[in-house]
């Protein structure tokens, strides 16, 4: 009967310990794969205040990123350049369209922006209006455009029209899609006023003539993924909003 005793208490200390170190196994495996996966995720994805400041190199020369022109749905559609002029006066915007825009990290994962085009076609951007590439836009922001400086610093609201959040920049993968924005609660979401990820399809963007672009959404604390790291993008709020 000891015998028996022990040969149970044997085999349940076995089973018990086998367990242990499977779900510890399976912990392990499930942290690794969530690490391999944010890992995956950043070298994958860009946020749009890196874009903007960045060097858009080209066949012949570079010239600064100022802002991202985006369409309706909130994903990029063209990277706006600043060209010529003298300290930032009297230059000439120009869009460049994604198609022809190459975003990328190099070895060292830096940010390299390229695209293949010639300082003579950026220069007759505006006699190629037509152009799927390039187009001059000086002078023709027109009202309902969406560009990446109208949405940084916007405030989130509900179906309330309370402030629930700020948005403070968004994520784009290297194929051109908006997949997240990185906000900052307002109180509302009860996250101590913490950064986190939410799914850009969780926000609407609308436009009307009278209050310009408006983001709202109706996400809850549950909806964010709260960033360890807190993001610095000291671009949202120059704007004083």
């Amino acid at each position: 009967m000891l015998n028996k005793l022990m040969l149970t208490t044997s085999i349940a200390l076995i089973s018990t310990t086998a367990l242990a170190t499977a779900q510890a196994q399976d912990a392990g495996m499930q942290a690794e794969m969530e690490t391999s996966a944010e890992a995956t995720m950043s070298s994958d994805m860009v946020k749009a205040s890196d874009i903007v400041g960045a060097d858009l190199e080209y066949a012949d020369g570079a010239s600064a990123i100022t802002d991202i022109r985006m369409n309706d749905a909130g994903d990029p559609e063209a990277l706006v350049i600043s060209r010529g002029g003298f300290l930032g006066l009297f230059d000439e915007e120009v869009a460049v369209s994604t198609v022809a825009a190459s975003i990328a990290h190099d070895a060292e994962g830096e940010l390299v922006v390229t695209a293949s085009l010639t300082d003579a076609q950026l220069e007759d951007a505006e006699a190629i209006q037509d152009s799927p590439f390039v187009v001059s836009i000086e002078d023709q922001r027109e009202d309902g455009d969406l560009f990446y400086s109208d949405l940084t610093g916007a405030a989130i609201l509900n179906d309330a029209g309370e402030t629930i959040a700020h948005l403070e920049d968004v994520k784009f993968t290297l194929s051109g899609e908006t997949e997240y924005a990185i906000i900052r609660d307002g109180g509302f979401l009860g996250l101590g006023g913490e950064v986190g990820l939410v799914d850009f399809d969780e926000l609407e963007l609308a436009y009307s003539a009278e209050t310009g672009w408006t983001v709202t959404s109706d996400i809850t604390g549950d909806d964010v993924r709260v960033m360890e790291e807190t993001p610095i993008n000291t671009g949202a709020y120059l704007d004083g909003r």
